[in-house]
Order: C-alpha cells, then sequence, then structure tokens
C-alpha cells in the first residue's frame, strides 16, 4: 500500500520525470535512485570521529563518487528529491536507535541559501527521516550568518560557526532526546556548534546523523 506522499510523488513524475540524484538517469514513478547506484555508494564501514557534543554520530557514506554527486545536487542543484532518496538510507545506519529520540531537527541554513533553493538541505532530510520513521520533526535553531565552510580548514570552520544558531523555543527542546540531521560533516564543526547551544538549553542528549562524512576524516 503506497502511502498519500507517494502517489503525490508518483503523480508529479508525469510532468517531471524523477531522475536517481547519484547519477541523474531517469526513474520510475514510485523509485527514489537506481539499485545499482545504491550499491556503489561508498558505504561506511568504520567508526568514525563524533564531533564535540554529540553522544553518537551515525554517517552513510563517504564524500566521494556517487554520494557526492547526490549532495552537491542537493545543496548546489536544487534537487530537493535528494533527501528522499538519503533517508532510507540513513534510517538503516541509525537503526532502532531512531526511536529513542524525542524529536528530530535539522542545521539550519542562512535565509539568502533558504530563498535561494527553496528549502533547506539538511531540513528535507530530516522531515522525510521523520515522516518514515513517525519520530516528531520541529525546527529548533536558526542562522542568520552566511557561514561559507569550503575553503576553511578545521580551526577556521570552527571559529566561523561560533555563535552562529540561536534557539527557537528552549520549552520546546527541555529534556528532550534530540537527532540532529545534516547533509554533510567534515570537521564536525557545525554539528559541535548546534548541539551545545541545544544542550546550553536544555536537552538531554544530541546524536548526530548525516548522509556523508568526507574522506579527510578517515
Amino acid at each position: 500500500m503506497y502511502r498519500k506522499w507517494e502517489l503525490l510523488r508518483a503523480a508529479a513524475s508525469l510532468v517531471t520525470p524523477n531522475r536517481c540524484p547519484f547519477c541523474d538517469k531517469a526513474i520510475g514513478a514510485f523509485e527514489y535512485m537506481h539499485e545499482r547506484c545504491l550499491e556503489k555508494l561508498p558505504r561506511i564501514t568504520e567508526r568514525v570521529a563524533i564531533p564535540k557534543n554529540i553522544e553518537e554520530l551515525y554517517a552513510c557514506c563517504w564524500y566521494d563518487g556517487a554520494a557526492q554527486d547526490a549532495v552537491l545536487r542537493l545543496k548546489e542543484g536544487c534537487y530537493i528529491h535528494a533527501a528522499q532518496a538519503f533517508a532510507p538510507i540513513m534510517l538503516e545506519v541509525i537503526g532502532g536507535a531512531v526511536k529513542n529520540a524525542d524529536m528530530i531537527t535539522a542545521v539550519p541554513s542562512d535565509l539568502y541559501s533558504k530563498v535561494k533553493r527553496g528549502y533547506v538541505p539538511a531540513e528535507a532530510i530530516a522531515k522525510e527521516i521523520s515522516r518514515r520513521c513517525g519520530v516528531r520533526f520541529a525546527v529548533t535553531l536558526s542562522t542568520d550568518k552566511r557561514s561559507e565552510q569550503k575553503r576553511l580548514n578545521a580551526r577556521e570552520r570552527a571559529e566561523n560557526v561560533k555563535g552562529a544558531f540561536e534557539l527557537v523555543d528552549k520549552e520546546l527542546i527541555h529534556g528532550k532526546n534530540i537527532l540532529l540531521v545534516d547533509d554533510i560533516c567534515t570537521t564536525g564543526s557545525t554539528l559541535s556548534e548546534c548541539a551545545e547551544v541545544l544542550k546550553e538549553n536544555g536537552a538531554a542528549r544530541v546524536s548526530g546523523a548525516v548522509f556523508a562524512v568526507t574522506p579527510l576524516e578517515r
């Protein structure tokens, strides 16, 4: 039995055909990716470094090959449907631990980036995870700072995001176990800063979930 949102997605494919975020080729109305692309993803099979303030980090792929292509399509190509492919892969890695979360939230984007894309990449993934597992999604953080991180080293990245995030509602997170979602983890500075804000304002526990980790973290 297909869910309502799956039927809507299939109906939309009659106007604009669905495309696999990993190879950008057409896929079926009820598909999210090619199985052959899924099999070729550079899966993480070892423990990765856990950012400060994060209890556990669930990570799926190295930021390389088709995984990198898909993340870039989500972040720079305005391909929001990549989030629908990422979510089930991430849930495989998170497993039953997702039920330990009281809520799912996401690393926010600044207003300029949100308007430019029309969505927040991490939020799109988090909402899809929430829809699939039934754990509530909530926006908990905001940012006004355009924090371009690409060309910065680890120390500069940490400094760049310091004080960049603000809490939306303190009562919302008090005493809660939170799953914090992002698309990619490079040095972990963004996840760490977001988690610090959440914990300082009453969150009991913050775990992280990302689709990709830069190979520099090996």
